[in-house]
């Protein structure tokens, strides 16, 4: 291999890492991009297993494994080889060309008694994005890196992650406002902030002010799935 070759390969190596680096998508466990995922995170529960029993314990189905049905992970949620801490691995991570939005009612320090009851993350970058819907309190970490919480492991806790293309993101803003979420966290590209217009102003905290109250949105996950959203705000 002369110099020209052994250049161009290397290259292509770092050109294809800083692709995979970029693409902020549902991931599973071995970190491949999934159109969606469902993750049911079991209660703590007598068995003979320690992750079902202490209550670390999941089973999820992703597009890729549909067929296969639910599938019991080898790894305890608070494991960083996780499913849902590898599709959050670039929240802790310094990223300037991303959008991020964590927004939970039961967040670490405070109730948001006044905000609708909702939880989940968006995370987005100038050709893709995700959104994780969950149940868990206190979740995700704001720290500089992936935890679970001591009180998400008791009851039984649900996670849904949809992939996007870039043209769907803006319309989690629009439903955002609509929900009114207690916006724990978020990190805001200058250089995106034109891009996704709605999504900056609901992590910012703008609301529904007007009729309609209700939106029904038909989202289109990054392979073509359909999902259906409904929401409503509270009337002013």
């Amino acid at each position: 291999m002369n110099y020209v070759n052994l250049f161009t390969f290397f290259c292509v190596i770092i050109w294809n890492i800083n692709i995979i680096r970029s693409a902020l998508q549902c991931v599973d466990e071995s970190g491949k991009p999934v159109d969606w995922y469902v993750l049911y995170k079991l209660p703590e529960i007598a068995h003979e297993s320690s992750l079902v029993s202490n209550g670390s314990a999941y089973l999820y189905i992703t597009s890729e494994t549909l067929q296969d049905g639910w599938i019991q992970s080898d790894q305890p949620i608070y494991s960083e080889h996780s499913l849902v801490a590898r599709t959050l691995k670039n929240l802790y991570e310094t990223q300037n060309e991303e959008i991020w939005v964590v927004y939970n009612d039961q967040g670490p320090l405070i109730k948001g008694l006044l905000y609708g009851h909702t939880k989940g993350v968006i995370g987005a970058d100038e050709n893709n994005g995700f959104w994780l819907i969950h149940s868990v309190p206190h979740f995700p970490s704001l720290n500089h890196e992936y935890s679970y919480p001591q009180s998400g492991h008791k009851n039984g806790q649900s996670m849904l992650c949809i992939s996007f293309l870039k043209d769907q993101i803006d319309t989690l803003g629009q439903i955002l406002m609509y929900y009114k979420p207690l916006i724990l966290e978020k990190k805001i590209s200058a250089k995106l902030s034109s891009e996704y217009p709605q999504l900056v102003a609901a992590a910012k905290g703008a609301r529904v002010r007007k009729a309609p109250w209700q939106l029904s949105s038909t989202l289109t996950s990054a392979k073509g799935r359909k999902f259906t959203n409904f929401a409503k705000a509270k009337k002013i």
